[in-house]
């Protein structure tokens, strides 16, 4: 340990301090678009005239890996539009050509870190805050997202708009149709703010037209530069008219019970309409989620709650707006709340009703859904409001409120929740930025008139990521539509990330970056430290190609004041010290083929833990992605038993793609149990196959099957599920 403490003074008092963070320039770039009076066949090549004489722009410089250096490859782009849509014409270059191009799979919202990509940022309104990002592969493949301030990101955002790409023997180029009516903009703004960027993955050269430095995503606009010559025609009342048709057939398989249930055919939809360039209402009539992805399995070993993600489309849009608090550890609204159950099934979701309304000053928001009746579960009204103010620069505060009006199932009654929320984000300069939330609850009836709250204090320069955060949950809180992992606890989380590029590295290496992470947990009301864990990295390691290499010391302190089972195996309360150690390795993840293990070993409370993981991921062709993954944890003389046992977990996952537009996604999960000398004790098993044909931009046709099985020692459930969804949207 002395040694690494040592090796890090040193890298430390090497380190460069050239590539610092820097001030968005004074001058903005300028880029021209051009009018033209002629429709654009897209078909990804810059072959019409007007091309040529339109103003471009070629001056790019990195952000990754030497902040400020003149890019190395090549990128030319133009802008040119009409009375319908604004287009994006850009020239990728690559020295290898199509030889050198990285593209794993053709999935819209790709991951953006395993592709070649290319991408714009919008700011109509030109707030600085605010802003609209289109991202394309060199296959054609589609990534959109909202993002506020520079870092909060809505990955789920939609959009109706048109890409096509081509390969030639320079690289690749692509024409980007966006219609007007996608976009949000003022009435008479012919200024906007915009940025380019691009990826070339093959040596991980992060590069863009305006530059940023690299401790702040490229997406933050007071670093963009400016989009003149604009004169698009002046925003309209746009609607949007989405609805499905489907057709399901189920049948639950039980130790004692078959029940088959006949084909069954429903119909809804939604209705979105830009009321003005600054205000949307969406209308949901018997929402189904069908489409959605199914929940993967998750080994847990902690005492916390997992938190699965939602995954539903009418909730995933503008949910940045009605996000607040610490994801995944406190939220006083969680949208996964709503029209499911508390074992992740759907419950019917009548109607629903959500407006949003930006501007320069404030964001407001307010959703209403009626939830059906179902599964044991009372039918219900849920509804959110949020108002947020914005002042200075990048700064903001506001309130969200929660209400939760439950029908009674056998009488007339009815019961309530109600949380109500403070938040607010302040940037004390450009490293330094302090997030905080306020909630109280209060419960009819049934307690549950408690308190949370977090702060998080960071401090993110280019060598340098730090935060400090306070999180607090008194026993009696209870969002009803929230989220919490646990209750009557506050804890103190802080990190510190040092990230070393001297130059005497070997090239091969991008950087050294050493850490220590630290949580302390205490009981809310007894004052006493329940959990400590201190996560040592004397070495991580990123190279060149995305590939790491990272060591982990991680002492434990664990006080159960009650009888906790993980894998189904009960400890006995007391007080556990122990220290457990992991070794990770993840490929290039761009490559045709990657792979990554991670190998963990030592104590877990009483007994002892081991852990291995691995994945594989074959991709020859982009339209060909297959992963497998495994993870395997045995503990041993764990427990009131002193228990020997594993859990497997094996998933599969195979992507054939026609195009962008056409697609089937497999997956497979099977998990098991094994008691050592005896067989094995519960099974999980899980098929999901999807079929989707995106017709036309939106419009979608879905074949869905489903099959799960449980298999316990005495029992066992098997549900089947087909599905057959078309949806058509209509926008006028």
């Amino acid at each position: 340990m002395k040694f690494l403490i040592a090796i890090t003074c040193v890298l430390i008092s090497t380190s460069t301090n050239s590539q610092k963070t820097f001030a968005p320039l004074n001058n903005k770039l300028v880029l021209d678009a051009c009018k033209i009076e002629k429709k654009i066949i897209v078909d990804g090549v810059l072959d019409e005239s007007f091309w040529e004489q339109a103003a471009f722009t070629q001056a790019f410089v990195q952000v990754e890996p030497n902040q400020g250096s003149i890019a190395k490859f090549k990128t030319t782009v133009k802008v040119v539009y009409n009375s319908k849509n604004i287009y994006i014409g850009v020239i990728c270059i690559d020295s290898l050509g199509k030889n050198g191009i990285r593209a794993p799979n053709l999935r819209r919202d790709f991951d953006f870190k395993n592709h070649d990509v290319f991408g714009l940022t919008l700011d109509p309104f030109l707030d600085e805050r605010n802003s609209q990002a289109f991202e394309i592969n060199p296959f054609g493949a589609q990534r959109d997202l909202l993002v506020t301030d520079g870092s909060n990101e809505n990955l789920d955002w939609n959009a109706i708009w048109n890409v096509r790409a081509k390969f030639n023997d320079t690289g690749w180029s692509a024409e980007i149709e966006i219609p007007w009516s996608t976009l949000r903009y003022p009435k008479d703004n012919k200024e906007w703010g915009v940025n380019f960027y691009r990826l070339a993955r093959r040596s991980n050269e992060l590069s863009v037209w305006s530059s940023v430095p690299r401790t702040f995503p490229v997406t933050r606009m007071d670093y963009a530069g400016i989009l003149k010559g604009l004169n698009p025609p002046p925003p309209t009342t746009n609607i949007q008219f989405q609805p499905y048709a489907l057709i399901a057939m189920e049948e639950e398989n039980t130790s004692n019970i078959n029940l088959f249930k006949r084909p069954e055919a429903e119909v809804g939809g939604e209705i979105k309409w830009a009321v003005g360039p600054n205000t949307v209402l969406d209308f949901t009539i018997n929402t189904d989620f069908a489409q959605a992805e199914v929940d993967r399995n998750v080994v847990n070993l902690s005492r916390f709650s997992v938190f699965f993600p939602e995954k539903r489309q009418f909730f995933l849009e503008n949910s940045n707006l009605f996000s607040i608090g610490n994801k995944g550890v406190i939220q006083p609204f969680f949208s996964r709340r709503i029209g499911l159950d508390d074992m992740g099934n759907p419950l019917p979701i009548n109607a629903g009703l959500r407006g949003t309304h930006r501007d320069i000053d404030k964001n407001i928001g307010g959703m209403i859904i009626r939830q059906g009746r179902g599964n044991g579960n009372a039918a219900a009204t849920v509804a959110v409001a949020r108002y947020s103010q914005n002042y200075g620069k990048q700064n903001r505060i506001g309130g969200l409120v929660t209400a939760s009006l439950k029908d009674h199932i056998n009488s007339d009654s009815s019961s309530y929740n109600y949380t109500g929320s403070i938040d607010g984000l302040i940037r004390l300069n450009d490293p330094l930025s302090l997030n905080f939330m306020l909630t109280k609850s209060e419960t009819k009836g049934l307690g549950g008139d408690g308190y949370a709250g977090t702060t998080r204090l960071n401090y993110n320069s280019n060598n340098i990521f730090s935060t400090f955060i306070f999180n607090y949950v008194n026993k009696e809180y209870n969002p009803e539509v929230g989220f919490i992992g646990r209750s009557n606890y506050f804890n103190i989380n802080s990190a510190f990330i040092y990230i070393l590029r001297p130059k005497w590295l070997p090239k091969f290496i991008r950087s050294y970056e050493p850490a220590v992470f630290f949580m302390t947990l205490f009981s809310a009301d007894q004052r006493t430290v329940l959990e400590r864990i201190w996560s040592i990295y004397p070495l991580f390691l990123t190279f060149q190609d995305g590939s790491s290499f990272s060591f982990l010391i991680a002492p434990n302190y664990q006080r159960l004041e009650n009888k906790f089972s993980p894998l189904g195996v009960a400890i006995d309360p007391g007080a556990y010290s122990f220290i457990q150690n992991t070794v990770n390795y993840s490929s290039d993840s761009s490559g045709k083929i990657s792979w990554k293990v991670g190998f963990s070993w030592g104590g877990f409370y009483d007994g002892s833990l081991g852990s291995f993981t691995t994945g594989l991921t074959i991709a020859l062709l982009p339209q060909t992605f297959f992963t497998l993954n495994y993870e395997y944890n045995k503990v041993k003389s764990l427990g009131v038993d002193n228990s020997d046992l594993s859990r497997t977990l094996i998933t599969p996952e195979l992507r054939l793609a026609l195009n962008p537009r056409l697609q089937l996604q497999t997956f497979y999960q099977y998990q098991f149990d094994r008691i050592e000398t005896e067989k094995i004790q519960n099974e999980f098993r899980n098929w999901n196959v999807r079929l989707s044909w995106e017709f036309k931009p939106l419009s979608y046709l879905y074949v869905i099957v489903n099959d799960s099985l449980n298999e316990f020692v005495n029992s066992a459930v098997n549900k089947k599920q087909l599905i057959s969804k078309i949806t058509y949207i209509n926008q006028f």
